[in-house]
């Protein structure tokens, strides 16, 4: 049970990877691996909007929290969506703005420091 939960995970994060290289869509993949406390992807942008989809693997010790951040110009980043996905399952969603903005993509651990979590997220518009 625990080898096909993890191949349906290993698939995800393949597929997830072929979509990244949409021909029109900018788009980031982040890694959260089992030794990292947070991890935060690479900025996209400018854009009104982003798309995010993350998964938090079913081997997880924790749930795992999506966290999408955006940057206007000139200005700080600050978190405008925030998603805890318990072991095994995933969050999507798309965040609008009202103007063209830089985004991120965070994977965050359920509690402070904690380890022992694999997840994967992709942001794109």
């Amino acid at each position: 049970m625990q080898k096909n939960k993890l191949a349906k995970f290993l698939a995800l994060c393949f597929v997830l990877v072929c979509l990244s290289v949409s021909v029109n869509a900018e788009s980031t993949t982040v890694y959260l691996k089992a030794d990292q406390s947070s991890v935060t992807s690479s900025t996209i942008g400018l854009n009104d909007y982003v798309n995010y989809y993350a998964a938090n693997s079913p081997n997880s010790l924790f749930g795992v929290y999506a966290i999408v951040h955006r940057s206007f110009p000139g200005k700080g980043w600050i978190n405008v969506s925030e998603s805890l996905m318990d072991a095994g399952t995933s969050s999507s969603g798309r965040v609008d703005e009202d103007e063209e903005a830089s985004w991120k993509l965070e994977l965050n651990p359920w509690g402070w420091g904690f380890v022992g979590c694999e997840a994967v997220g992709e942001i794109k518009y």
